[in-house]
């Protein structure tokens, strides 16, 4: 490709790009006008905060605004999904179409959101806010949790499971929290293994505990004084990943202890690598 690029920062910016397919380029006086061409030869020219469209700006593949914040239009394309954004007198109304991650709120009054795990909403954000999680495992049952916040008195979670093809919900675990962030707790009995935390006030007590195999760990914290934290995982690497899952038995174990002794004074990290069978 041939490049051609030229600043006076921050005022100043022109970028032509020849890939031997289209030519690009673009012209800004930041941030007060803008114009350019897209792959498909069509021009694109704003003058802020009057109007205009601007491509490919940041991580948004279309931008389009009126007298902002007065309209504001965005537009991002995926390979799976392409996400599109009206914001009316920014940040009070938005709207966001998308075929898996939806939006919609009146901000500060009431507002939600939608993806393929979780539901968020909130009233009087952040004074009320509220989920539902929705996650399916491999086994067809689900998992599911709901949870709620009154910011920052008090707030509880709950987590389920629903086998395939059942309406019963066996319960796996609650949470709770008063005067967040600084008091939380959370206990979750999984299959293979029981998480517990607790902050007790945080940072200053912190309790963690998971026995589940796969990534066992084991923390305590009474800050600054003392500290420790054991952990093991898996050691990946790119090779490891494109083997599958024959590699992926054979895959080293890292055992980590990371203690502290008056922080940030004295601290101590050790790793531990067992090779795999």
């Amino acid at each position: 490709p041939v490049r051609d690029e030229r600043w006076i920062f921050p005022l100043y910016h022109n970028r032509w790009l020849d890939d031997g397919k289209v030519v690009r380029w673009r012209t800004s006086l930041f941030p007060i006008a803008t114009t350019g061409i897209r792959p498909d030869k069509s021009r694109y020219a704003a003058l802020f905060p009057v109007g205009g469209t601007v491509h490919a700006l940041g991580p948004y593949d279309e931008v389009a605004f009126v007298l902002f914040p007065l309209w504001l239009r965005t537009e991002r394309i995926r390979s799976r999904e392409t996400l599109v954004t009206t914001d009316v007198l920014w940040p009070i109304y938005s709207r966001t179409d998308s075929q898996f991650r939806p939006k919609w709120r009146l901000f500060p009054f009431y507002g939600w959101s939608k993806s393929l795990v979780v539901d968020n909403s909130f009233c009087l954000w952040p004074f009320y806010t509220w989920g539902d999680g929705h996650r399916l495992r491999n086994d067809g049952s689900t998992i599911g949790s709901h949870s709620w916040l009154l910011f920052p008195l008090v707030g509880r979670s709950h987590i389920w499971k629903q086998p395939e093809g059942s309406q019963e919900r066996q319960p796996l675990g609650d949470g709770w929290a008063c005067l967040w962030p600084f008091f939380t707790g959370e206990q979750i009995a999984w299959e293979e293994g029981t998480h517990r935390q607790l902050h007790a006030p945080w940072p200053f007590f912190v309790y963690a505990e998971d026995t589940r195999p796969r990534q066992p760990s084991w923390e305590m914290r009474l800050w600054p004084f003392w500290g420790r934290k054991t952990a093991t995982a898996t050691k990946r690497n790119d090779a490891d990943s494109v083997q599958g899952g024959a590699a992926t038995a054979r895959l080293p174990l890292v055992h980590s202890t990371d203690t502290f002794v008056l922080w940030p004074l004295c601290r101590r990290v050790t790793l531990e690598e067992e090779k795999g069978q």
